[in-house]
């Protein structure tokens, strides 16, 4: 069909395989309790957050199959309640017949991951100087401008997530995906304090200041949380996208609302 959604070609399966993609996990968390977000951020020391940030940009980001974050426990019993066919390992995915038709959502977390990534770098880059001048506050203002143009794509594909695909894939297959929904929830607060830190830098109009180190924290915080999500939220969706029949897909992604997508 004319309208039918963009079928990605196969050069996306061998760009998605797992070569030169999994990073060591004990290398990039200093310590698993991480993962379920106890850590208390405000409080690393100025070695412990710097060498957490430089971690996050050492990440490899490139592909569209990621797996350096750990999953909460209550993602993974969700994930053991599901039927057989929807608990698809992510190491899998390419190989099912329908993943070329699938990579949309993935490959747009990719981007969004990349541009968290690029956000830390900036911020780690003033730190390690600690210099005051114009080139340290503009990348201050580069940081800020990498991140509202993130959140600002975040918004749109969260409302079409929320308005659409979650509520279509609720009630296809009986489910309840309210822990995702509360993942944007707290994705939103971490994002008015991140904004609100990097104002805070523009404001005092220094970048050698305490500031720049608290705002760091923040967004290792930020990515820290925001990549667990994208990948859970992944691990969840992808398998129910992959289990659609071709009928389905077509009808799916033709459709404006879930409702006409699952025929009522």
């Amino acid at each position: 069909p004319k309208n039918f959604a963009p079928n990605y070609t196969k050069s996306m399966a061998s760009e998605s395989k797992m070569k030169d993609v999994v990073n060591d996990m004990e290398e990039l968390k200093i310590d698993a309790k991480e993962s379920n977000n106890t850590l208390d951020y405000d409080k690393l020391s100025y070695d412990e957050a710097l060498k957490m940030a430089e971690m996050i940009v050492k990440d490899s980001r490139l592909s569209v199959e990621y797996y350096n974050y750990v999953a909460r426990d209550k993602h993974k019993k969700f994930i053991s309640s599901l039927p057989q066919n929807l608990q698809i390992e992510r190491k899998d995915w390419n190989k099912h017949k329908a993943f070329d038709t699938q990579t949309l959502l993935i490959r747009g977390h990719r981007n969004f991951r990349q541009s968290s990534q690029r956000c830390v770098k900036l911020l780690v880059d003033v730190l390690k100087s600690n210099k005051n001048n114009k080139k340290t506050l503009q990348s201050i203002r580069s940081v800020q401008n990498i991140y509202y143009s993130l959140m600002s794509s975040l918004h749109s594909h969260s409302r079409y997530e929320e308005n659409k695909l979650f509520k279509y894939l609720e009630k296809k297959y009986n489910v309840d995906l309210s822990l995702l929904l509360e993942d944007h929830q707290l994705i939103d607060e971490m994002e008015e304090i991140c904004k609100s830190s990097l104002n805070d830098i523009i404001t005092s109009g220094s970048t050698t200041n305490e500031l720049v180190l608290k705002s760091l924290k923040y967004f290792i915080k930020f990515d820290d949380n925001f990549t667990r999500h994208l990948g859970e939220e992944e691990s969840i969706v992808i398998p129910m996208l992959l289990e659609l029949t071709y009928k389905q897909y077509v009808q799916y992604y033709n459709a404006r609302t879930y409702k006409q997508a699952l025929g009522i």
